[in-house]
């Protein structure tokens, strides 16, 4: 199971910035920042910076669900975006 992903990456000649999410062992959810740039140096006085806001275990759940409700708006679009990123999962109906 996948424990880490990159949420996004970005180089230039003289920069370099990262945004990561990943899972601990202990099922800490941490939020990575990372910039590497005259950016940085000018406002930190080093050339790089980095951040992890971390939700503990306990509250990855509500965050989770947080994140569905904000995301995904009708009936078929989480279905979609499973299926899109080849998540299986099972369908039930009632009628």
């Amino acid at each position: 199971m996948k424990k880490e992903i990159v949420l996004s990456e970005t180089r230039t000649d003289v920069s370099y910035e990262q945004k990561l999410a990943r899972i601990e062992d202990n099922g800490d959810l941490v939020i990575e920042y990372y910039d590497r740039s005259p950016v940085a140096l000018k406002l930190f006085g080093d050339s790089d910076y980095e951040l992890w806001p971390t939700v503990r275990a306990e509250q990855k759940d509500t965050v989770l669900l947080e994140l569905i409700k904000d995301k995904f708006s009708d009936r078929t679009s989480i279905q979609d975006w499973l299926t899109q990123k080849g998540f299986p999962y099972e369908l039930e109906s009632y009628v």
